[in-house]
């Protein structure tokens, strides 16, 4: 049943797969919501965009979450590109405080959206190589069901027909 705070916490994160020793809206372990609540508080809502962003960028396990991102991104990038044109204009107008107040801002924008499109792709193909070096198949379709998965217990991949991660032994089932 669902209690009125906003629904019953997750025992378990599907994020990290770490047992909740305490309930809350936020795993404590990777900070990704547990709860419908965790959504839709403006508080908790920031802290769960942020979860997924910082997932989209570190780890993104499709095209369509690069793509997505360098949509978000490039045109804060190229706002940045251009504030940082303009600085110089500024100067050279005589207008001193716009001229630095717009090179700021350039230089700002131009970093953080420079900085995530650049980690997300590298990210990006970093995996894409990964697997193409541990997939003795190269080139068979691309679908789901042929990824490998990613153990919750120490992050390797292994392939989705095994019953349990051949680095640590961790499993979906409940036998230990």
């Amino acid at each position: 049943m669902e209690s009125s705070s906003g629904g019953t916490p997750l025992l378990v994160c599907t994020a990290c797969g770490k047992h909740q020793t305490e309930r809350g809206h936020l795993c404590k372990h990777c900070g990704a919501p547990l709860t419908p609540f965790a959504q839709t508080d403006w508080m908790l809502g920031v802290q769960s965009r942020g979860f997924a962003a910082r997932q989209a960028t570190t780890e993104p396990r499709k095209l369509i979450v690069v793509v997505g991102t360098w949509l978000w991104m490039l045109p804060i990038l190229t706002m940045g590109i251009l504030a940082l044109g303009g600085g110089p204009f500024a100067f050279l107008q005589g207008e001193w405080g716009f001229g630095l107040v717009f090179s700021v801002v350039g230089l700002i924008f131009t970093w953080i959206s420079g900085t995530i499109l650049a980690r997300t792709t590298r990210s990006y193909l970093r995996r894409k190589a990964r697997r193409a070096e541990s997939s003795p198949h190269v080139g068979e379709d691309d679908d789901d069901s042929a990824e490998p998965t990613e153990c919750l217990g120490c992050g390797k991949d292994f392939p989705a027909n095994a019953n349990c991660c051949p680095a640590c032994g961790w499993s979906y089932s409940s036998q230990s």
